[in-house]
């Protein structure tokens, strides 16, 4: 198995069988889950850092795994974060993502699946899209 391909089984299985589902990514705020992947990504040679490690010490089990299985859930972990912090920063698709209004049952100018309240904002929006990184 590819590399990819070994984080996504494993972030499976952390849905499945651990049940770290989105909502039980969402309660942490304050970057836990990159932090625990820090601590799984990091190698021996750096010893337990437990500086990194977020959570009640009987959760660690990194020494059980063979390298591979470490990185694979660091980067489990990190997939994880990511997916968190976009769903913390998504824009609801009814709130115009330019001002915020509400644009249930008003008209509006719907692109790129999110309802605009006219093209002005569209524009200002589609503007400040393409200079992000």
């Amino acid at each position: 198995m590819t590399g990819i391909e070994l984080i996504t089984n494993e972030r499976q299985r952390q849905i499945d069988a651990e049940k770290w589902t989105a909502e039980h990514d969402d309660q942490w705020t304050r970057e836990e889950l990159a932090s625990a992947a820090a601590f799984y990504a990091l190698p021996e040679k750096y010893g337990e850092l437990l500086a990194f490690w977020p959570w009640e010490p009987k959760w660690n089990k990194k020494s059980k795994h063979d390298r591979v299985r470490q990185l694979a859930i660091a980067g489990a972990l990190i997939a994880a974060e990511i997916d968190r912090l976009q769903r913390e920063t998504a824009v609801p698709a009814h709130l115009c993502p330019h001002c915020g209004e509400d644009r249930t049952g008003k008209g509006s100018l719907i692109a790129n699946g999110r309802a605009f309240c006219n093209e002005a904002h569209y524009e200002s929006w589609q503007a400040s899209e393409s200079r992000r990184p």
